[in-house]
């Protein structure tokens, strides 16, 4: 974690960037929590195209960011949000992670389903499509 600390960002310039998102947007923590995970989600699977893997793999980096930001909240010793229940760490990770959740089932859903009801192209048919 000090490599984290020494490059990225301390948990109290965490915080301190955190608040300063919240003071300058007007949101809730909560409306945070969601917009990030929800726009985190849709830039990966923009980056990533329309690969079979993009959803779970864009899933996958909302959930770590989820679970780095609480890491950081709970190491941010001398911090008001460092005092928070695991209750309340869970409840973010889940207000992060509850609308990439549901995006990607459906997109599960609906690229299986198209991927079965895919029209054949000519060259796929063979021989049958020239009678």
């Amino acid at each position: 974690m000090e490599y984290f600390y020494q490059y990225i960002m301390t948990p109290t310039e965490f915080q301190d960037w955190k608040m300063g998102v919240v003071g300058t947007t007007g949101l809730a923590r909560d409306a945070l929590h969601i917009y990030f995970g929800l726009g985190l989600f849709l830039t990966a699977r923009f980056i990533f195209g329309d690969r079979p893997w993009s959803g779970p793999a864009a899933w996958l980096i909302v959930a770590v960011f989820a679970m780095l930001g609480e890491v950081m909240d709970y190491t941010g010793k001398g911090n008001i949000i460092a005092l928070m229940t695991v209750d309340r760490h869970l409840h973010d990770i889940v207000n992060t992670m509850f609308w990439p959740t549901i995006l990607l089932l459906f997109g599960q859903v609906i690229f299986a389903r198209t991927r079965k009801e895919a029209p054949k192209l000519p060259d796929q048919i063979g021989d049958q499509g020239l009678k």
